[in-house]
């Protein structure tokens, strides 16, 4: 995968990130959240639970600018609770 194609899934988990907490936006529901997640989780090897953690934490700090206080903390909420469950994403295919 190319560096342009991560930037892109990192890109989509932090937007998708934010429309789930705020409620605004295409990607509400936790799904496009987990789904995105857990693609960019297996994209960059991150398949433990401790680094998966660190890929959240990295998403919770990177939407501090678009959440309050109290969406940032149910955003680590769920995003901790994603990083606990690994699994595959679904409806992806990563072909050449």
């Amino acid at each position: 995968m190319t560096e342009q194609e991560l930037n892109k899934l990192e890109s989509n988990v932090n937007q998708y990130a934010i429309e789930h907490i705020t409620g605004k936006g295409l990607h509400t529901g936790e799904r496009w959240l987990r789904d995105e997640f857990t693609a960019y989780c297996e994209a960059i090897n991150a398949n433990d639970y401790e680094r998966r953690h660190i890929v959240a934490q990295k998403i919770a700090i990177n939407s501090i600018h678009a959440l309050d206080s109290g969406q940032l903390q149910r955003l680590d909420m769920v995003l901790d609770d994603i990083a606990r469950e690994p699994g595959q994403a679904r409806g992806r295919r990563w072909s050449r």
